[in-house]
């Protein structure tokens, strides 16, 4: 589909805006009267610090993801579901004794690689047919697909194994025969519906040692996974300290921050330098865990613009450092930040959320109150404009 013209000009100029190439030092100088003293520093409150909905991208971003699968009731992120999706594809080879069949044996092998929640819970998942095709690619944390009715299974797993054995039953086994020894099995078979029943933990499961194991006239085949996505949801009963914030992988929220510099006296100045912090409460969520419950922090970040009518575009990524700190500084920042003061308003806001790739529900509490001794801030360099 083609984007509408006003579009495509909107990205193209905020494209250009994110990938300037001058150098840092000399951002701002020329585009105002020069004539305004030394350069110097200034450090900028949020006007506007809350959160806001940013469902992950859990779908093939551009390949396969972790999948999760699970639920978890905690007492201070609220309540969290997750619905894992997957399919398979025919393996490179295949023999010609395997196509003859029949199929004797079908198993789904999950390799777990993450965990959210109590570590002692025992999880209850049930297994359904994928009904029709799908298509993952760029697919948010709150897409819905439809699944069969009809359970195949029923799986209790073990929180101590890292590796779920799943027997799928003869009846499958029959009605699937000719499908899993079809060379058109790539596009007949559409995968697997997991979801969760009970037990107080979301299993993360890996796409790469994730294999469906089919037995066909005593020849043993695995087929690899072709495509995955995580469906999320969550309640919003959260129970946080005062003056932190929240921001959470897969199912957010994100944090939206802005900053009025025009109020702050910094309207028309030259900007030497521009950087964001941000510091990070790592402490709490740990202390405040019941036994057994494990909360992984989230360590890795993307800051992006966001325009008035909600494009966002990605500024930078920047990782945790270890005293909790978060640092954003690049030149594609400092060109954002000197279009703010010049008034060129093409970003009217920020927001930090947690780049797609990993598939978790990792969390993280940042300060938010800005009479802490580390509230969130931007830090300007800057020539003022002369009067």
């Amino acid at each position: 589909m083609r984007q509408p013209r006003s579009l495509l000009w909107i990205t193209v100029l905020l494209t250009g805006l994110l990938t300037g190439c001058e150098d840092p030092s000399n951002v701002g100088l020329g585009l105002v009267d020069q004539q305004g003293g030394d350069p110097v520093v200034v450090t900028v409150p949020p006007s506007l610090l809350i959160n806001t909905p940013v469902p992950d991208v859990t779908g093939n971003n551009p390949g396969p993801q972790r999948i999760l699968a699970g639920q978890v009731a905690d007492p201070l992120l609220g309540a969290i579901s997750a619905v894992g999706y997957i399919d398979f594809q025919t393996p490179a080879t295949i023999s010609d004794a395997f196509r003859s069949g029949p199929v004797e044996e079908a198993t789904l092998i999950l390799a777990r690689d993450y965990r959210f929640g109590d570590t002692t819970s025992t999880v209850m998942l049930t297994l359904h047919d994928m009904v029709e095709e799908w298509d993952p690619t760029n697919a948010r944390a709150d897409t819905v697909l439809s699944f069969g009715t009809p359970v195949l299974l029923t799986a209790t797993l073990d929180p101590d194994r890292p590796t779920a054995t799943l027997a799928l039953p003869p009846s499958w086994i029959t009605a699937q025969d000719a499908t899993l020894r079809a060379e058109t099995f790539s596009t007949d078979f559409h995968g697997f519906a997991l979801a969760p029943v009970s037990g107080n933990d979301v299993l993360g499961f890996s796409p790469v040692s994730t294999l469906l194991r089919v037995v066909s006239n005593g020849d043993t085949t695995f087929f690899p996974v072709s495509k995955t996505l995580t469906a999320l949801s969550r309640s919003d009963d959260l129970q946080l300290p005062p003056g932190r914030i929240l921001l959470q992988d897969g199912s957010g929220p994100g944090i939206e921050i802005s900053f009025d510099f025009e109020q702050e006296g910094l309207a028309l100045s030259a900007l030497n330098r521009a950087v964001l912090r941000f510091t990070a409460d790592t402490l709490f969520l740990a202390q405040e865990a019941p036994p057994h419950v494990v909360r992984p922090l989230v360590r890795r970040f993307t800051l992006a613009g966001v325009t008035a009518s909600g494009l966002r575009l990605a500024i930078q990524e920047a990782d945790l450092a270890a005293d909790g700190s978060l640092t954003f500084s690049s030149q594609s920042l400092n060109n954002v930040v000197q279009s703010m003061l010049l008034k060129e308003d093409i970003f009217t806001r920020f927001q930090l959320s947690v780049p797609p790739g990993e598939n978790t529900l990792n969390p993280i509490l940042f300060h938010a109150n800005p009479g802490d001794s580390d509230p969130p801030r931007a830090v300007l360099t800057i020539t003022r404009a002369a009067n």
